[in-house]
């Protein structure tokens, strides 16, 4: 198998994964964009970090945070008659799918 095919293969797998329809005139521009991106993903695992400290989490102090107060909410029989997706024996929200993972 070609290199050529090869690199549509894997940018086809990716497009697969990140739910996108690339049309197939597109498809040579899109594998030489790909490759591109490969190449200077290897060209950073070159980089000598050996000097570089490890990242660290940085916190954000407590007293600069909001006040987490909870607002009333609406009662729930004002929601059971705006909204189709209320699950009556809960009063949770049922929440539609969305993404087909069929295709």
């Amino acid at each position: 198998m070609s290199q050529s095919k090869k690199d549509e293969q894997k940018l086809l797998y990716t497009s697969t994964l990140c739910k996108l329809d690339i049309q197939q005139e597109d498809r040579s521009s899109h594998v030489n964009n790909f490759e591109k991106i490969l190449s200077m993903i290897d060209q950073l695992s070159e980089v000598d970090t050996s000097g570089v400290e490890s990242y660290r989490q940085i916190t954000i102090p407590l007293s600069s945070l909001r006040q987490d107060d909870a607002p009333t909410s609406l009662p729930i029989d004002t929601l059971k008659q705006v909204s189709p997706y209320l699950c009556e024996s809960n009063n949770l929200f049922e929440v539609p799918i969305v993404i087909d993972e069929t295709s």
